[in-house]
């Protein structure tokens, strides 16, 4: 008998191929990783240390990480909405319910409003 995946099931998943396809899953790892091989890195994790943290990012002579923790489902407004935007994101939400990624579409929305 088929059965749906439960949500745990599928972030499992989602984990797996995620690390097959070399993303680092882990979130604070990529400025340790940077430190590890002889590079600057450094994590912010709120608005008030972005500044600073970009000051001194931009300030090192050599290659540097800075890695800006961001909500993973917040959307970014830009200043003027445009259709082309909009029907872009219209689109992605219909081809992620198809894809069975409704849950997803749903989590985006209810982060954003």
């Amino acid at each position: 008998m088929w059965t749906l995946p439960t949500r745990s099931e599928r972030s499992r998943g989602r984990d797996r191929r995620a690390a097959r396809a070399g993303r680092v899953q882990r979130p604070k790892a990529g400025s340790r990783i940077a430190k590890a091989m002889g590079l600057w890195g450094a994590m912010v994790e709120t608005a008030d240390e972005l500044e600073e943290g970009i000051r001194a990012w931009l300030s090192e002579p050599g290659p540097a990480l800075l890695h800006i923790k961001v909500e993973p489902m917040e959307l970014v407004m830009p200043p003027a909405v445009e259709v082309g935007p909009a029907v872009g994101m219209a689109l992605y939400a219909a081809r992620a319910v198809l894809q069975g990624k409704g849950g997803d579409v749903l989590e985006m929305i209810e982060e954003n409003i």
